[in-house]
């Protein structure tokens, strides 16, 4: 009986620790079909309840990164995907991008990047521009609360820290910062 019970408890644990992890898989696949049919006119929801849609996409053919970015930060969207701030206005030209995600999904990948990395940005007309990785580092949730709009073009990826911390709502944030890159 006490096997059945460990047995159960178990496999419950495993389904919900992997479930946030399914959940993201699955809704990337459809944020795609989303994104294939979103266009500067058209709105496209992944699915029909959904409260957010895609606005672009992060890419990195090395880091083998290809993300739908959404068009909010709340905390139900960025299950999904990362999210950008200011919407479908956050990705423009020549303006300061912030991108946030979970650190135990879609930016686990920060951890690894390390300063020249490229990534890429891809916005509503399908315009790709590459962003350069320039510094990476640890700031208090106040400090990242406060990225300035300099007025010039560069990004920001920011998540959760430490990574594969088990605690959640820590009060660091891991943020890159990313200037664009002239190749």
């Amino acid at each position: 009986m006490v096997s059945l019970v460990l047995l159960f408890m178990g496999l419950t644990f495993g389904v919900a620790g992997n479930w946030i992890w399914a959940k993201a898989l699955v809704a990337q696949v459809l944020l795609r079909r989303a994104w294939s049919e979103t266009t500067l006119e058209t709105k496209k929801r992944p699915w029909p309840w959904a409260d957010t849609s895609p606005v672009g996409r992060l890419l990195s053919k090395e880091l083998n990164i290809d993300l739908i970015l959404l068009d909010n930060l709340t905390g139900s969207s960025l299950a999904f995907g990362p999210g950008v701030f200011g919407g479908r206005n956050g990705l423009a030209p020549h303006s300061h991008k912030v991108i946030a995600a979970h650190r135990d999904t879609h930016f686990e990948f920060l951890e690894n990047l390390d300063p020249g990395d490229i990534l890429w940005i891809e916005d509503l007309q399908r315009r790709r521009r590459p962003y350069s990785v320039d510094s990476l580092r640890v700031v208090s949730t106040k400090e990242s609360s406060r990225l300035v709009n300099r007025g010039i073009d560069e990004l920001s990826l920011i998540t959760c820290w430490p990574f594969h911390s088990p605690i959640a709502g820590t009060d660091e944030r891991y943020i890159v910062h990313l200037l664009p890159a002239s190749l």
